[in-house]
């Protein structure tokens, strides 16, 4: 199978680009399609082959990245079924899920402050149980699972005693 490269520039109503991440196309599309995140926060669908250009959404984060700042990075993410995109801090704090049907948030993401500006962001989109969810960092080496239909966090767990600190799962290492 050949390999057909095709260079296509980015419409100006979409610059600066801040983050692209390939949507689910099908078939019979007028070929890929890219969810683009640009510098003022606008979540648009792109389609290079036709030139259409759809907002579908907007990102704005008014939290301070952390308490240490610099060096964030927003990174966009793409839910396999093309419905959820996530926007998130990479070297921060905090992200947003959004609806892309809708442009609605979703959810509210919050990876904690100890030393999260020294990491990417932790985030995937998965399915459990053929329903869609979001694993995603909300402290130091802690990922939790979140339904998105429903808003349910799937790995609430609490320690015995009530104690998290003394629980047998909360290492630091």
């Amino acid at each position: 199978m050949a390999t057909i490269t095709v260079d296509v520039a980015v419409p100006d109503a979409l610059r600066p680009v801040v983050d692209v991440a390939a949507l689910p196309t099908a078939l019979g599309d007028a070929g890929p399609v890219w969810l683009v995140l640009s510098e003022d926060g606008r979540l648009a669908r792109w389609t290079p082959m036709t030139g259409e250009v759809q907002d579908v959404a907007r990102y704005r984060e008014e939290r301070p990245a952390s308490e240490y700042g610099g060096g964030v990075r927003l990174r966009l993410h793409v839910s396999r079924c093309g419905r959820w995109a996530a926007v998130v801090q990479d070297r921060g704090r905090y992200g947003t899920v959004v609806d892309l049907t809708t442009g609605s948030p979703v959810l509210e993401l919050d990876g904690g402050d100890y030393c999260c500006e020294t990491v990417p962001f932790a985030l995937a989109f998965a399915e459990h149980g053929g329903r869609p969810v979001v694993v995603h960092r909300t402290d130091w080496n802690r990922l939790d699972v979140t339904d998105l239909a429903s808003g349910e966090v799937l790995t609430a767990r609490d320690s015995p005693d009530g104690d998290e600190e003394d629980a047998e799962h909360d290492l630091d290492y």
